[in-house]
C-alpha cells in the first residue's frame, strides 16, 4: 500500500466511525499551493494526527487535498488521514465535514476564494468559535490578515511563528477544543449519536473562551518584556475579541485599560481615547468602583499626555460624578475636571527620591503547587540590598528590578493588588505604608490540584493614597500540566538522554519528539544538523554518551544499516547497560527485529502509528 492510499484510507475510517456512532474528528484545512510549516519544518497536521494517535481516547484528524495535488514527500512530508476531493464537489463536501467537525483547524496563509467559502462556511454553520485560524506574522512574506473582516469574526487567531515547536497541540488556542473533542469520545455511542443529531451536544459540551482570554494576556506580556509592542497589543486586542466571546465584561475593561496602557506608551491618543470610552462604559454599567477609579487614574495620565483642548471629552466619567458625587471613589473627593493629581506628582517629583519596583516569582510551577510571589518597591541606594534579599527568599524564583520610576512620600499609604489568571491568591490585595527606603510584600498563591498545562500571567497593580496614578508589573509563568496516563507511557525521566537515529530518518524524529508530552525537566542531546559522523568528534560523542543517563534509539532499518548508530548502541549497551536505553521502533518488528540483545524486549510502540502515518520507509 503506497502512502497515498494509506492516508486515504485511514481519512475512510474516521469518516465512517463518525458515521456509526458520531465519533467526533478535527478537520484540518489548509492551501493547496502554500504550505507553512512550523518550528523547523514539521507539518502540524502531523505532528496533531501523531498526539491522537498516541492518546487512549483517539479523535481522528482529516485533512482534505485535490486529486491533482502531489503531497510532500519523505519523513517532513503530508502523513495525515487526507480524503481526497473532486473538483466539482468540493464545495459540498467540504461544507458537509465543517458541520460535521468538532474542531477545525484552518492555515490562511493567503485569504483566496476556496479559503474564503470556507471560513465563511464555518461562521454560517456556527462554528467560528470552534475553528483556529493560523495566519500570516508581521515580517513574513505574505501580507497580514489580522484586520480582514472574515478573519474578525474568529476569536482563535494565531500568528504561525506563535505556534511552538515542542507540545504545540498544547497551544492554548489548540488545548480546550482538543480536550472537548475527547470528552465527547468518552460519551457512550448512543448517547453521543443522540446529542449530536438533537442538536444538544454543544448544551452538554459548551466552547469556552477562558482560557484564550489568559493564554493571549499571557503572550502579550511576554512579548512586552521583549519590547514588542505591536505584537502585544495584537495579542491583548485578541484577548479582548475573545473576553467579549465569553461575554466576561471585567476582563474586557481590565485588556481595555491594558491596551490605553500601550497607546499612550507609542502616542496614538486618539485611539486609546476610544479603549479608554468603552472600558469606561462597561465599567459603569457593572457599577465597578474600583475599576472606574483605575480609569480615571488612566484618564488622568492621558490628559497630561495631550492638551486638554484636543482631547475628546469622556462624558461618561462626567455623567457617574452627576449620578452620586457623595460616594466618590476617588481620594480626597477629587473629580476628573480638577488637576491636583498632577499638581500632587509635580510636587513629589521634586521633593523625593524616585521609588523603583520590582518583583520576584517563579517562571514554571505545577498542579497542586503553592509558592510566593514577592513585590517591592525601594530606592536606588537599596537596589542591591533587595535584589540579595529576593535572591535569598526566592532562590528559585526570577527576580526582575528597575521595572517602574515614581515618587511616593513617605509613610503614603501603597495599595498592591496581585492578578493571577487560573490560579488561587488567598489576599489579592495587600497595604503598607512606604518607609522611604524599601517595603516588600508577599502574595501567597496555589495552583489548582486539577490545572492543566497554559501559560498565564502575574499582574501586580500599585496605587498610592492621594494620587490617582497606577503602576504595573506583570510577568509570565507556565504552568505545567501533570503528564496523563497515555503520554506518560512515553514520558522520559527527569535527567539527560541522548537521541541515537539514522540522519535519514531526522526529520521523522523530530516530529515524534515533538508529538511526545515529555516531562518538564527532560534535557535531550540530538542532533538535528545536516551532518554525518566522522572521527574527529568521535570521541566527543562518546563523551555526551556517557555523560548521558539515558539512550534512546529510534529504530528502523536505516538505524540498522547505520555503522555510527550501532557504534553509539555499542557505547550505550557498555557504559550503561539494557535498563538505560529505550528502543522506539519506527517499523515493525516483523520487517525489522529489534537490535541483538534486545530480542526479548516488548517493543510494540505508538511511534508506529505517527512513523507510519509520515512515509513509508522503504
Amino acid at each position: 500500500m503506497t502512502s497515498a492510499e494509506s492516508r486515504s484510507q485511514r481519512a475512510e475510517e474516521i469518516l465512517n466511525r463518525w458515521e456509526e456512532s458520531r465519533q467526533p474528528f478535527i478537520l484540518y484545512l489548509r492551501d493547496f499551493k502554500v504550505t507553512m510549516r512550523h518550528g523547523q519544518g514539521f507539518l502540524l497536521e502531523n505532528h496533531l494526527s501523531v498526539q491522537h494517535s498516541l492518546a487512549v481516547d483517539k479523535v481522528g484528524v482529516l485533512t482534505i487535498v485535490d486529486q491533482n495535488e502531489v503531497p510532500l514527500p519523505g519523513a517532513s512530508g503530508h502523513g495525515a488521514p487526507a480524503l481526497v476531493l473532486p473538483h466539482d464537489k468540493w464545495q459540498e463536501v467540504v461544507a458537509d465535514l465543517i458541520g460535521k467537525a468538532s474542531m477545525i483547524v484552518s492555515e490562511v496563509p493567503v485569504l483566496g476564494p476556496g479559503a474564503a467559502f470556507e471560513l465563511q462556511t464555518c461562521i454560517e454553520k456556527k462554528k467560528a468559535g470552534s475553528t483556529v485560524l493560523i495566519i500570516p506574522a508581521p515580517g513574513g512574506p505574505f501580507s497580514l490578515l489580522d484586520d480582514h473582516p472574515v478573519i474578525r469574526h474568529f476569536p482563535r487567531v494565531i500568528w504561525y511563528d506563535e505556534i511552538p515547536e515542542l507540545s504545540a497541540a498544547k497551544l492554548f488556542v489548540f488545548d480546550d477544543l482538543m480536550e472537548r473533542a475527547k470528552a465527547i469520545a468518552q460519551v457512550n455511542p448512543e448517547e453521543r449519536r443522540a446529542l449530536t443529531d438533537e442538536g444538544g451536544l454543544i448544551a452538554k459540551f459548551p466552547i469556552k473562551f477562558g482560557g484564550l482570554v489568559t493564554g493571549y494576556q499571557a503572550l502579550a506580556v511576554r512579548y512586552e518584556q521583549m519590547g514588542d509592542l505591536t505584537r502585544a497589543s495584537r495579542n491583548y486586542f485578541r484577548a479582548l475579541v475573545a473576553a467579549a466571546a465569553s461575554e466576561d465584561k471585567a476582563a474586557i475593561v481590565d485588556i481595555s485599560l491594558r491596551m490605553v496602557q500601550l497607546q499612550l506608551v507609542v502616542k496614538n491618543f486618539d485611539l486609546a481615547t476610544n479603549y479608554l470610552n468603552g472600558a469606561m462604559k462597561i465599567a459603569l454599567e457593572l457599577g465597578d468602583a474600583s475599576r472606574i477609579s483605575r480609569l480615571h487614574g488612566v484618564q488622568l495620565d492621558l490628559m497630561r499626555l495631550q492638551s486638554a483642548s484636543r482631547l475628546p471629552a469622556i462624558p461618561q466619567i462626567s455623567e457617574y460624578f452627576r449620578q452620586d458625587r457623595s460616594q466618590s471613589v476617588f481620594p480626597n473627593d477629587r473629580n476628573p475636571g480638577d488637576d491636583s493629581n498632577s499638581a500632587w506628582l509635580a510636587a513629589m517629583s521634586d521633593s523625593v527620591e524616585p521609588v523603583f519596583l520590582g518583583a520576584a516569582v517563579l517562571e514554571r510551577v505545577c498542579p497542586g503547587d503553592r509558592f510566593n510571589a514577592r513585590f517591592v518597591a525601594y530606592i536606588e541606594a537599596e537596589r542591591e540590598r533587595v535584589k540579595g534579599l529576593l535572591n535569598q527568599l526566592s532562590p528559585d524564583s526570577k527576580v526582575i528590578l528597575d521595572t517602574q520610576s515614581c515618587h511616593w512620600p513617605a509613610k503614603a499609604k501603597v495599595t498592591v493588588r496581585l492578578e493571577a489568571p487560573g490560579l488561587t491568591i488567598a489576599n489579592a490585595e495587600k497595604v503598607f505604608e512606604w518607609s522611604g527606603r524599601f517595603n516588600l510584600v508577599d502574595f501567597q498563591v496555589e495552583v489548582p490540584a486539577d490545572a492543566r498545562e497554559t501559560r498565564t500571567f502575574l499582574r501586580f497593580w500599585a496605587t498610592v493614597e492621594g494620587s490617582q496614578a497606577i503602576y504595573e508589573l506583570a510577568v509570565d509563568i507556565h504552568v505545567g500540566a501533570k503528564p496523563s496516563e497515555s503520554a506518560a507511557k512515553w514520558s522520559f525521566p527527569e535527567n539527560k538522554t541522548f537521541v541515537s537515529y539514522a540522519h535519514e530518518d531526522r526529520d521523522l524524529v523530530r516530529t515524534c519528539l515533538t508529538a511526545v508530552q515529555v516531562t518538564s525537566a527532560l534535557r535531550l542531546h540530538v542532533d538535528f544538523k545536516d551532518l554525518e559522523p566522522n572521527v574527529e568528534w568521535k570521541q566527543d560523542l562518546e563523551r555526551l554518551i556517557l555523560d548521558c543517563d539515558k539512550f534512546l534509539l529510534f529504530w528502523c532499518c536505516h538505524a540498522r544499516a547505520s555503522k555510527w548508530v550501532t557504534w553509539e548502541l555499542e557505547v550505550a549497551q557498555r557504559a550503561k547497560g539494557p535498563k538505560a536505553i529505550t528502543i522506539c521502533p519506527l517499523q515493525q518488528p516483523t520487517e525489522v527485529p529489534p537490535p541483538v540483545g534486545f530480542e526479548h524486549i516488548h517493543v510494540d510502540s505508538a511511534f508506529l502509528q505517527g512513523g507510519n502515518a509520515h512515509k513509508n520507509i522503504p
